[in-house]
């Protein structure tokens, strides 16, 4: 679905035009002066109006950073790739977009350790975040845009870590201004990473959230195969032995969410065994579960059955 690729696109143009305009705000109003060194963003964004600008921008920046850090995390699992780099990538996300709205709130002004910790935390876990990303879809399943996305978040991962330092060594050497342009620099490729993501939120089919309590929790082995389990006797509760003998007797369900997925899952599954028997004890329930498959029909098939 292409609606979910202009959330990062979204992201990516909202900030370049939000940062940009703060600058425009403090040069004209000469908040800051440009010949004597070229400002950070920071200083940009110190004074008022656009202070108050600046920060409704890094809030509402925070808040998409935030939601298209969840759904990468959740598309990342659904391809079947879910590790405890997925998790640590989903951690980092999380605490350098919330580093955006304190730097944001926070002005060098007011609370100038305040806003270095925020900008600290959204610059330098942001960047390990990026990082995981190019390592992850590397490894993810292939499509036709890795191709291209990966050498293009290997290089802006790379600028931005060239960057980072190049401002740490010019700032403690008093070249403000090339500091300066070195941070400017660093946040629009941390926008350009951003919109890659919609390279690959436009193969999302759907994105559901579900909050309600389920009775029956699904299972996945190594091979991707979902299966029921029985519930504690607690969660039980009142539930007849017929009902839960009833679950336990339904066929075992190929989990895909596409095609092509389908397929390979299929195969591996023939591959393994064609017919596997699944047993489960509890008291004096014994519950049996055979998987019967078969293989999928060619394309050809297909068209001569039409």
């Amino acid at each position: 679905m292409w609606v979910w690729a202009l959330l990062p696109v979204t992201l990516a143009v909202f900030g370049t035009i939000g940062m940009w305009a703060v600058y425009a705000i403090a040069v004209s109003n000469n908040t800051v002066n440009i010949t004597e060194e070229f400002p950070f963003i920071s200083t940009c964004g110190s004074y008022n109006p656009q202070s108050c600008l600046f920060s409704q921008i890094c809030n509402i920046c925070c808040v998409l950073a935030l939601w298209i850090v969840t759904v990468r995390f959740q598309q990342i699992r659904d391809l079947g790739c879910a590790s405890y780099l997925n998790t640590a990538g989903l951690v980092l996300g999380f605490i350098s977009s919330i580093g955006i709205s304190i730097l944001g709130n926070f002005q060098q002004s007011v609370l100038m350790g305040v806003h270095l910790f925020g900008a600290l935390l959204a610059f330098a876990l942001g960047l390990a975040y990026f990082w995981i990303q190019a390592w992850l879809s590397y490894y993810t399943p292939p499509s036709h845009d890795r191709k291209w996305v990966v050498p293009v978040r290997v290089i802006l991962c790379s600028l931005c870590t060239c960057f980072i330092i190049c401002m740490l060594v010019l700032y403690s050497t008093g070249f403000r201004s090339e500091a300066a342009i070195c941070e400017w620099a660093l946040v629009m490729c941390f926008f350009a990473l951003f919109a890659i993501f919609a390279a690959e939120f436009r193969h999302i089919d759907c994105h559901k959230l579900t909050v309600q309590k389920r009775e029956r929790i699904n299972s996945r082995d190594a091979n991707g195969l979902e299966f029921p389990q029985l519930l504690g006797k607690r969660e039980r509760g009142s539930r007849s032995r017929a009902a839960v003998s009833s679950e336990w007797a339904s066929p075992v369900m190929i989990s895909s969410r596409s095609a092509g997925t389908l397929k390979r899952r299929a195969a591996l599954l023939l591959k393994n065994a064609k017919h596997t028997t699944f047993l489960h004890s509890e008291k004096s329930l014994i519950a049996e579960i055979h998987i019967q498959t078969a293989p999928l029909p060619s394309y050809r098939e297909q068209s001569d059955k039409i």
